[in-house]
């Protein structure tokens, strides 16, 4: 069962976990998100992750949509990194880094 908790190491990233075995980070880069909202985005990703598709929409109370984009992997079971951007108005910007095990986002 994945779950996440903060990061004890890094400001502003949580640690994701396949109980307790570190699986992948989730590091917020808009220094104005709340971490509370950070959180609830990143639960998100945790419910998917353990198939769960009951996410809770986030678009009205952020005012913004969310886009994604996975980076090709590099070698046979590197880390996967996923950037993710809001967009509000006509402006994208990233808003988060998700770096894990290769196979857990197939």
């Amino acid at each position: 069962m994945f779950h996440y908790k903060e990061h004890p190491y890094l400001d502003r990233a949580f640690m994701i976990l396949d109980g307790e075995t570190p699986v992948g980070e989730y590091t917020v880069l808009d220094l104005e998100e709340d971490l509370q909202l950070s959180a609830r985005k990143l639960n998100n990703i945790v419910c998917l992750m353990n198939g769960n598709p009951d996410v809770v929409q986030l678009g009205e109370e952020t005012q913004s949509q969310t886009y994604f984009y996975k980076k090709p992997l590099v070698e046979e079971g590197a880390r996967a990194e996923v950037i993710f951007y809001e967009r509000r108005t006509d402006v994208s910007k990233p808003n988060a880094l998700l770096n894990i095990e290769g196979g857990l986002l197939e």
